[in-house]
């Protein structure tokens, strides 16, 4: 029994070096990984905020789009031009 716990004794002492090296590169690892999903998050915060101003953009764009410019003419100032060019047509050939 005493043969029993000492070797029991000895294993626990012995195995331990070897417990405390893989929870140190169990920590490293897992702290590089926490570092990594923390880069992640922040990409996704930083990609999120990049699509909110471009979505403010595009709405921007769609106002400024469906305001008419004013610029165009309507079928009463094309008829106007018309008559006015004939006239002024008739008026240089007329004897």
């Amino acid at each position: 029994m005493k043969r029993i716990s000492f070797f029991l004794l000895l294993f626990t002492l012995g195995a331990t070096p070897g417990l405390r090296g893989q929870d140190a590169a169990t920590e490293e690892r897992l702290n590089k990984l926490s570092g990594q999903i923390e880069d992640l998050i922040a990409g996704q915060k930083a990609q999120q905020k990049h699509l909110a101003d471009l979505a403010k953009e595009l709405e921007s764009v769609r106002e400024q789009a469906a305001k008419p410019t004013g610029n165009y003419a309507n079928q009463e100032d094309v008829c106007n031009r018309v008559i006015r060019w004939l006239d002024s047509h008739l008026k240089e050939n007329a004897p």
